[in-house]
């Protein structure tokens, strides 16, 4: 399987951390998107990437789109995407909530024509280098339709994780293990 290009939305702890280590694991970094202008040009800088203002651009530039973001924006973000989305053909979005289900990207979905899903690292991120030694043996939450489930749990794999199947768990109470236990 080829491995898909990759863009991430949100390069702050979780978002730079699996880009690096996407981009170690082989991965093309498409693109880096976000507010903080610094924050998106040097990581985008680091990994080859182009720096986007929009975050609808990233999905033009890559097959997959990673929204690291926080979970209360999701919706809101997946809304602004669709609405200036340029080529949908054959992309695919996903975010790394635990809380979330994918139902927040379902503006992307059911407008855009978009493949979405749920990547959900299991693990708080921290700043510096161990967080993207970090991204080996964490399990990954993974909610999508079956073929493009196949793609989240091969991306998992490819980073050393260890992927495992959340559709139809009870996000709050899931959430709050995972809480609980970190």
């Amino acid at each position: 399987m080829q491995k898909p290009t990759i863009a991430i939305v949100g390069p702050g702890r979780a978002g730079s951390a699996l880009g690096r280590a996407l981009h170690a694991a082989g991965y093309a970094i498409a693109a880096i998107g976000g507010r903080n202008p610094d924050n998106v040009r040097n990581l985008a800088e680091e990994l080859d990437a182009r720096p986007c203002q929009s975050p609808a651009t990233t999905i033009d530039l890559a097959d997959l789109t990673i929204l690291a973001v926080p979970d209360d924006v999701i919706l809101g973000l997946a809304t602004d995407m669709v609405e200036s989305l340029c080529s949908a053909a054959g992309k695919s979005v996903v975010h790394l909530s635990g809380a979330q289900d994918r139902s927040a990207l379902r503006p992307l979905a059911q407008q855009g024509g978009l493949r979405t899903g749920v990547f959900h690292p299991l693990q708080t991120f921290r700043r510096g280098p161990q967080a993207v030694a970090n991204v080996a043996g964490t399990y990954f939450g993974i909610d999508a339709d079956p073929q493009f489930r196949d793609q989240l749990m091969q991306l998992a794999g490819d980073l050393r994780g260890y992927p495992f199947d959340l559709t139809g768990v009870d996000r709050a109470l899931y959430h709050a293990a995972a809480v609980f236990a970190g």
